[in-house]
Order: structure tokens, then C-alpha cells, then sequence
């Protein structure tokens, strides 16, 4: 059995990785996460850099600073989520994934090991990772649940 440190990020992230401008409008991001069932995209400034992530923590941390209804959280139900971001595009058309996502995120190459973003994920409590090539743009992403799957696979080999 492999060790984490023996297991590389390249191996376990999801390559088909899908980010958002940080101008984009955060109904459209909100959109696009319910569509692609995702709980978290990485943000990209306009050179394509990694820049920061939305995640559903922070949509929910919007909905309080908006004041919003608790039940209308995104990450409830696809049409909980249709709902909350129906409501945003009415009442909040000018907001952009900038307004809602975190920034300086903690980001991973794809040449690390498992061993280094757990402690990564710790250090900066975090769930996801941003995968990135050499120039700071993301080729994939690496969630909590990836580690687990490979420790739970290496575990039934």
C-alpha cells in the first residue's frame, strides 16, 4: 500500500475543471455550479490566474449579509437553489462573483502529493484545492472527499 506522500495531486483531482471569471455575474456562477452539481469552482482574474474560490459557504455567507431567508440555502436542493438564484438576479443584478467569493485561496501543484494538500487543507481549512500549472492557472481541482476516496481505495487494495 502506498503511502500519501507516494500519491500524487495529478492522480486524484478533477481535471474537468470548471472556473469563473471574477467579473462574471454571481447569478450566472450560481447557475453554473447547480448545473455542474458542484459545491465550489476556483475564480480566475482576466489572464486566466487563479485569483480566489466561491464555494457554498460563501453563498451562504451572502445570503446572511443579505439577509435572505435561512431557508433559501444553495446548498439544500436543485430547485432551492433555481429559487435563491431567481431571487438574486431580481433583487441583486449588479452583484459579481468578486462580492461573494473568498480571495488569497490556497492553491496546490500538480505535482504534490496527497500528503501535502492534506496538510494544506488543514492549514487553511478548506475542503478545495485549486490544481494549478506552473503559470497559476487551474488545470483541475482536489476536494476533501478525493483524499478519502484514495486513502478508502488504497485501504481495499
Amino acid at each position: 500500500m502506498k503511502t500519501t506522500t507516494e500519491l500524487c495531486v495529478t492522480d486524484f483531482m478533477t481535471r474537468d475543471v470548471v472556473a469563473v471569471e471574477k467579473e462574471t455575474n454571481l447569478t450566472e456562477a450560481i447557475q453554473i455550479m447547480d448545473l455542474k452539481s458542484l459545491s465550489a469552482v476556483p475564480v480566475v482574474d482576466q489572464q486566466g490566474f487563479v485569483c480566489g474560490m466561491l464555494s457554498t459557504s460563501d453563498l451562504i455567507s451572502l445570503t446572511y449579509q443579505l439577509q435572505c431567508d435561512v431557508t433559501l440555502l444553495p446548498h439544500v436542493s436543485a430547485a432551492v437553489r433555481e429559487s435563491f438564484a431567481t431571487m438574486l438576479a431580481e433583487d441583486n443584478e449588479s452583484l459579481k462573483v468578486s462580492d461573494a467569493m473568498t480571495a488569497g485561496v490556497a492553491t496546490i501543484s500538480w505535482e504534490e502529493n496527497l500528503g501535502t494538500a492534506a496538510r494544506k487543507f488543514l492549514d487553511n481549512a478548506c475542503h478545495h484545492l485549486p490544481v494549478i500549472d506552473e503559470s497559476n492557472r487551474p488545470i483541475g481541482i482536489l476536494s476533501t472527499t478525493d483524499i478519502i476516496k484514495a486513502l478508502a481505495d488504497q485501504e481495499s487494495q
